[in-house]
């Protein structure tokens, strides 16, 4: 049978966004983890787990990092009409963002998105440079 792997893997999938597996288990059930890299830079890190995790990932982030810096309360509808509370919790630090959301991009999957805030704003930069560079082209 298939055995998870006991060191790190990385495959790319797309444009600079890698999978990664093999990480030190944390107590939390099926992670799946991309890393964003651009300009040899990590951009952002992405955990992506089932809902049902949530309160176990907040409660390691708080043991780790104490209480958020910000949390956010919205309301998130289906495509059926249902409506649900997306609790989005923030951690600030010097150059990196952390923000949990209970449901991401479907009620079904919780979310931890640690971001390089340099990298990031760099990113963002290089991007609106090159639609300018288009739009002129036009």
């Amino acid at each position: 049978g298939y055995e998870l792997p006991t060191e790190i893997c990385y495959k790319l999938i797309s444009d600079g966004i890698y999978q990664v597996w093999g990480l030190p288990n944390i107590g939390i059930d099926n992670p799946r983890v991309a890393v964003q890299v651009k300009d040899s830079s990590i951009q952002y890190i992405s955990l992506k787990t089932y809902e049902d995790q949530f309160p176990k990932l907040k409660s390691l982030l708080i043991q780790k990092y104490g209480k958020p810096t910000n949390s956010k309360s919205e309301v998130v509808k289906t495509k059926v009409g249902a409506s649900f509370n997306n609790e989005k919790l923030y951690w600030q630090g010097a150059n990196v963002v952390m923000v949990l959301s209970r449901y991401s991009n479907d009620i079904e999957t919780s979310s931890l998105t640690i971001m390089n805030e340099t990298a990031t704003e760099k990113a963002l930069i290089d991007r609106d440079k090159s639609l300018k560079e288009a739009a002129s082209k036009l």
